[in-house]
Formats: C-alpha cells, structure tokens, sequence
C-alpha cells in the first residue's frame, strides 16, 4: 500500500499499489518526501489488521473533501469490522438523509482505503458492486474480515 502524511502526520492518503487511484496520483507521488519514520504508524496499523490483530484504526486522518463526503466518510468509519452495509442504508443514516449515488460517489473517491471501510459497502441485496480496488480485492477484503472475526 501506499501511504502519504502531512508534516504533521495526518494520513492523507492511502491506497494499494496497483489501483486506479494510486494510477492517477503517481507524478505527485514521485515529488513528494520518503519519509519512513513518518509513515510508521499507519504501517504498524495496517500490519495488525493484515494479521487478525486489530480491527479498529486510531489515526488521525486528514481526507480532503467536502463537508458532505467528510460526513459519508466518517460515517462509514462506523460501520463494524465483519459487516456490510448498503448504499442506501448508509444514505439514509447521513444527516441529513442522502441518495444512494451520492454514498456510492464518496465511497469512488474514498482518498484512504482499508481506515476509510468502503470495501464494506455492498449493492441491494449484498451484491458486490463499485470498489476502485477491483471486486476481486473487495471480496477478498470482506471474506479475509468474516474469517477473523469467526463468521466463516
């Protein structure tokens, strides 16, 4: 994964490697500081997640965007390890209450996977649906939770 922090340490980003988003951000990546120490709690975060040993963050996160995806974005941080929740459910827990498409475009430019759950997310129905990651990655995200958690 790649991660980008402020001076203060503030994860601004975060993304696998390979996905569309990280495609689009390669050049800024390519100017910006290698900082190792900087970015060694996000690692250490990740790393316990990766392993089954942590299923909640407590960085401090500074996603850009506007008022209405700050809201979409901390209220699927809420959303419990091992779960889903529906476009539209997630809508209609905003205040105020929004559209499916609206969640379903603030999950698309979700800036820090894995901390921000969109891969939580799931179409009517359970259906997998919309992950910049790929599906593929989504479904293995979402099996990976339910083995840790004992649901499957």
């Amino acid at each position: 994964m790649i991660a980008v922090v402020d001076a203060g340490g503030m994860l601004l980003r975060l993304d696998f490697e390979n996905d569309e988003n990280r495609l689009a951000m390669t050049c800024m990546l390519d100017a910006l500081p290698h900082d190792t120490h900087a970015i060694a709690p996000v690692a250490e975060q990740l790393h316990g997640y990766f392993n089954g040993t942590r299923q909640h963050f407590d960085l401090p996160l500074a996603a850009q965007g506007t008022a209405f995806l700050q809201r979409a974005w901390r209220q699927l941080q809420q959303v419990p390890f091992a779960t889903t929740i529906g476009y539209g459910q997630l809508a209609r827990q905003l205040q105020p209450a929004s559209s499916a498409r609206a969640v379903g475009r603030a999950n698309a430019i979700n800036p820090i996977s894995i901390i921000i759950p969109c891969h939580r997310v799931v179409a009517a129905g359970g259906a997998l649906a919309g992950y910049s990651g790929g599906l593929q990655r989504k479904a293995q995200l979402l099996a990976f939770e339910k083995r840790v958690a004992g649901l499957r």
